[in-house]
């Protein structure tokens, strides 16, 4: 590590002698000059931590050189100890003020002062110095940050394009399929409706597979158009009553399946600010989800409530029935990923996708608790306005 300058001035070299023998221990780069004007030349080529200078000097005092210091750049803020050997007069003081002095001491010095002093501004020299090396390492920083941002926009701009033909492709796409899909459907339905008697055992079941692939097919572009839905679509807050669209949705469920007897538990007047649309394609899906793994139980127990968790409303959707193994539950809320064999449950592996999006938009968050066999609950929050 280079040693830190500091230069003395005094046109008696006995006095610089005597100095530098005091300065020793610090362990400095001591420069010498007898005169004004070569203490000015020596500022040309070293920068230094503080100058000590004799006010008396021939040829060009010390108060002279402080206010040629002053003028350069490099040294308008070294710090400047006048020594002289005489009572220094008030008027003398306030000029030596008024060029830069920041403190006089008087000849013979007294060791232990110059050193205490001295320390003092070396100290506020290092921490200075430091000071700018962390500055400038911080412009650097920032300057690499600037660019780093404009890169990310960048991206983030390529991204918003990519994301905008990709929804336009998914929606056209989406669309331009229900058409064909709806004809499949139609000419299907009126083949086993007017001539299933005319076909072999062999062909029903060929038309029954085409007539569930088509439907399910159908399903996998409605929750297709639902998640873009649910990503794209502008957040219009209100209060919503959700037991209310609980209520709606295990109605219609119940009407299409009345061989089925659930308990149904919905805590009353649960209100929300949420998007209601967007809410009850989260809710219909947490609630046809409960309906479909608990088909296979005896008793089936499905539950809609609320429960405060640090000092925050958090909703739950409950069932007893099929559950799984937690240690598969970072599939969960992937698009396409499944728990369950698809032979026992129907379903395209997007609603708990859709879910946690429109969850996510409300800035809230989604987490669960099961068990195989004991069921599973869904928590979600939802941000206030």
């Amino acid at each position: 590590m280079p040693k830190t300058n500091i230069l003395l001035v005094d046109d008696v070299a006995e006095n610089l002698i005597a100095l530098e023998a005091i300065l020793d221990k610090l362990n400095l780069n001591i420069v010498k000059a007898t005169s004004g004007s070569e203490a000015l030349r020596y500022l040309l080529e070293y920068d230094f931590a503080m100058i000590l200078l004799d006010i008396h000097m021939p040829a060009m005092n010390g108060l002279d050189t402080a206010k040629l210091i002053r003028l350069r750049e490099r040294s308008k803020n070294t710090p400047i100890i006048f020594l002289t050997a005489y009572q220094t007069e008030e008027m003398d003081v306030l000029q030596a003020y008024s060029v830069g002095a920041v403190d006089f001491l008087l000849k013979p010095v007294i060791p232990e002062i110059l050193l205490y002093k001295v320390e003092v501004f070396l100290n506020l020299f290092n921490h200075n110095k430091m000071l700018a090396a962390q500055t400038q390492q911080l412009e650097e920083i920032n300057i690499e940050l600037e660019q780093q941002l404009k890169l990310i926009q960048r991206l983030n701009s390529r991204l918003e394009d990519a994301n905008e033909q990709l929804e336009a492709f998914v929606y056209s796409t989406t669309h331009d399929l229900r058409a064909p899909l709806r004809i499949i459907q139609s000419f299907g339905k009126t083949v086993l409706e007017k001539h299933l008697n005319g076909l072999s055992e062999e062909g029903r079941d060929y038309l029954e597979r085409m007539m569930n692939k088509a439907h399910s097919m159908s399903q996998l572009i409605d929750d297709l158009l639902k998640l873009a839905y649910a990503s794209q679509s502008e957040i219009n807050r209100q209060d919503v009553d959700l037991s209310g669209i609980v209520h709606e949705i295990m109605e219609e469920l119940q009407n299409l399946s009345r061989e089925r007897h659930v308990e149904v538990r919905i805590q009353p007047h649960v209100m929300a600010s949420a998007d209601k649309d967007l809410i009850k394609i989260a809710l219909d899906n947490l609630l046809r989800n409960a309906w479909k793994f608990t088909s296979k139980g005896e008793k089936t127990i499905i539950e809609f409530s609320t429960l405060q968790h640090q000092n925050q409303q958090v909703y739950l959707v409950r069932d007893n029935g099929v559950g799984f193994n937690m240690e598969q539950s970072e599939k969960l809320f992937k698009p396409f990923q499944r728990l369950h064999n698809k032979n026992e449950f129907d379903g395209t592996g997007i609603g708990l996708t859709i879910v946690r999006r429109i969850i996510e938009r409300h800035g809230g968050h989604i987490w669960f608790e099961a068990a195989v066999n004991y069921g599973v609950t869904f928590y979600f929050t939802l941000a206030t306005k």
